[in-house]
């Protein structure tokens, strides 16, 4: 029976493009109605609805068809302060860089990246189109790296090529050079489509968690308070879209986001990279609360860390694990030079 009704609806779908096709007259689609009519919306449950403008109505169905491109609380841009770099040296020859705030970090990353082996740390990011594009002049080794832009999104003069963002690659990177990019789900803006671009042409080992999609800029819609549209996007140079899709890493690890936070909080004065990344099988309780509480890369407010506190009873920090062992295993491959 469902595979006679089936195949009979299917056959007056084809009996309708053909009628559509030649001309004859069709039926008025069936949902079609009267939004003020009463025995439809009757005013005892929709008593207001005779207030609401059809613009309005129709705004608020795209909303629920495109809840990323029409929202009613425009996405807010919250920069960090200026705050220097997290720097951690990987033995033998590598680098490990916290990025707090990108601008406050280029040049310590310029500097580093005459190092054979560079784990950027990006989670809890958000930076401007200006130094995103500084970063990925230093980390391309292609003589230009190319993003696009969509629509108004707000861009240099100097850096487009008609739909294109350019950016010149300073050389920095030697052949050989290898670059971890750790990420997580409040990485955002400008950077998402970077990272992807960089993932696309093979610069980077891109570990963590699936990026927001945060790409986009929006604007008041004009007439309807409390309406804001998407006015513009940067993408990769591919031009694919990362709204609702964001960058995704080459190596994905499945962490919740309350693990993650409190294993990137984890590393702070006292605390090494190898006590975050060591797999345990026994670890007593560890004030989850107090860490939550305390500013991260600072001391604790008594100035003092018991031995307790630091190495074994540490929340371990999955992503930049997952980083590392993959590290060791390329060096024991012999795949990133000394």
């Amino acid at each position: 029976m469902n595979q006679a009704l089936r195949k009979t609806g299917f056959l007056a779908v084809v009996l309708l493009l053909s009628f559509a096709s030649i001309g004859l007259p069709q039926a008025a689609p069936s949902n079609a109605f009267d939004i003020k009519d009463p025995a439809l919306f009757p005013p005892e449950f929709f008593s207001n609805l005779s207030e609401i403008s059809e613009g309005e109505l129709l705004l608020a169905g795209l909303k629920s068809l495109f809840p990323e491109l029409i929202v009613t609380a425009p996405p807010v841009i919250e920069l960090p302060a200026a705050a220097p770099p997290v720097v951690r040296e990987i033995e033998p020859h590598g680098v490990y860089i916290r990025v707090k705030d990108l601008p406050s970090a280029l040049p310590v990353i310029k500097e580093q990246l005459a190092r054979p082996l560079v784990v950027l740390d990006l989670r809890f990011l958000q930076a401007d189109l200006a130094p995103t594009l500084t970063l990925g002049s230093y980390l391309t080794r292609s003589s230009q790296m190319t993003l696009s832009r969509v629509g108004d999104y707000p861009v240099p003069p100097e850096y487009l090529e008609g739909p294109s963002i350019s950016i010149d690659g300073e050389r920095l990177r030697g052949p050989d050079q290898t670059v971890f990019i750790l990420s997580n789900l409040e990485t955002r803006g400008p950077l998402e489509s970077l990272l992807a671009q960089l993932k696309s042409d093979d610069e980077v080992i891109s570990v963590g968690v699936r990026s927001p999609g945060a790409t986009a800029t929006f604007g008041p819609f004009p007439g309807v308070e409390g309406y804001h549209k998407i006015t513009g996007e940067i993408r990769p140079g591919t031009r694919a879209s990362l709204i609702g899709v964001g960058f995704v890493p080459r190596v994905v690890i499945s962490v919740s986001p309350n693990v993650d936070r409190l294993g990137y909080q984890s590393l702070r004065d006292g605390v090494s990279l190898d006590d975050l990344i060591q797999t345990r099988t026994s670890r007593t309780r560890f004030d989850e609360a107090r860490l939550l509480r305390e500013p991260s890369d600072s001391p604790f407010a008594d100035g003092e860390r018991s031995n307790a506190d630091s190495g074994a009873n540490m929340p371990l920090d999955p992503i930049l694990a997952g980083a590392l062992h993959i590290v060791k295993a390329l060096e024991a491959l012999g795949k990133i030079s000394h």
